[in-house]
């Protein structure tokens, strides 16, 4: 059709611009209640997309009728739209869930218009905006939570007449299934609570009208609670590693009498070394002491479970293979000991935990 106006083509091309540049308006403008489910989110984002789609396909079908310029033009127009409507909208909403469901929404959106070429920095610009929307929402939503806890709690102890009763109270806060990464957020959400205590403290003081005296006596055991729940939590987490660092162990299969080493380090060994590289990462946000205390209890216990396989009284003999095999072992846990897994250890500290393993080899 466009090529049979090529008479009037300036016409035409005006004509269509300015109606497209009226119909972008019409798709850009949301529905009031936009904010209170993801479907009103999802319906915006899809006509918007649908639109563009089109004036992208016009671009690359057509001769003329549209410029890379105008359209750029209009995603630009769109896009401060686009921003002001979600900025206001997301305002609105009181729900971290939705808030989160936002932000995917936003992404895939992104994503998908970057993907006809369209530019998309300032969207993902907005999801920093975003993301302190949740943190604010997540906070008013909890923090109305545990006002509710306060008001409704008389602070008097929980009583226990049994052992069972006791074993169903402390079941509550269990460690015996916990893995590692839960363990590690234990310990930092303990932390935090710790460090709120005196906060709690004021809270108390002023609700109950008690003196500061005897609310500090308070405080103090809720710091030792707290402390006690850390100190449970980190010994749990050495008590995994080296469970873990058993299993792999296990699948260890040495072959004494070997002529001669393959030349590389056993397979479950270097699984066994990825293993704790990729646990160690998980400890960045534990306290420094906490981690090193770990990182050096694995090894330790790595270095002691080599060397009683290696000194075990059922090995007769071991052949010269053998020990170059178990010395490529050894290479690789010193190897990794000396990469500073967790950051803190002085010098060679770390390296330390093997230098038995590296005499008796």
């Amino acid at each position: 059709m466009f090529s049979l106006l090529q008479g009037d083509k300036e016409t035409f091309e005006n004509y269509y611009r300015k109606q497209r540049k009226k119909q972008a308006r019409l798709v850009l403008q949301p529905q009031g209640n936009m904010h209170e489910t993801v479907e009103g989110y999802t319906r915006y984002f899809n006509q918007i997309v649908g639109f563009f789609v089109v004036e992208d396909h016009i671009l690359h079908a057509t001769h003329g009728l549209v410029t890379r310029a105008f359209t750029d033009e209009l995603w630009n127009m769109a896009l401060s739209k686009i921003i002001a409507v979600l900025r206001t909208h997301s305002s609105y909403c009181d729900d971290p869930d939705l808030v989160l469901e936002l932000k995917n929404l936003i992404v895939i959106f992104a994503d998908t218009l970057q993907g006809y070429g369209f530019p998309v920095n300032r969207l993902f610009d907005l999801l920093f905006e975003v993301r302190d929307q949740y943190s604010e929402t997540l906070l008013k939503k909890w923090s109305l939570v545990f006002r509710e806890i306060f008001e409704l709690d008389n602070y008097s102890p929980i009583p226990v007449e049994t052992e069972e009763e006791y074993k169903l109270v402390t079941s509550r806060f269990p460690f015996h299934d916990a893995k590692i990464e839960k363990l590690v957020q234990i310990i930092i959400n303990t932390t935090h609570l710790e460090q709120a205590c005196r906060y709690l403290e004021d809270f108390i003081t002023n609700i109950t009208n008690v003196s500061p005296e005897t609310v500090h006596t308070t405080r103090l055991y809720g710091l030792s609670t707290f402390k006690d729940a850390c100190h449970a939590a980190e010994g749990e987490i050495y008590t995994k590693l080296n469970q873990k660092i058993d299993e792999f162990i296990q699948l260890a299969d040495y072959e004494w009498n070997m002529a001669e080493s393959d030349g590389r380090a056993s397979g479950y060994l270097m699984d066994l070394i990825n293993f704790l590289r990729s646990t160690f990462q998980v400890f960045t946000h534990l306290p420094g002491k906490v981690a090193q205390t770990a990182c050096m209890s694995a090894c330790k216990h790595l270095s002691t479970s080599l060397m009683q396989m290696l000194l075990d009284t059922e090995l007769k003999q071991i052949s010269m293979g053998a020990i170059q095999q178990f010395n490529l072992d050894v290479i690789q846990c010193e190897l990794f000991a000396s990469s500073e897994p967790v950051p803190g250890f002085q010098g060679d500290t770390l390296q330390l935990a093997f230098i038995d393993l590296r005499q008796v080899n």
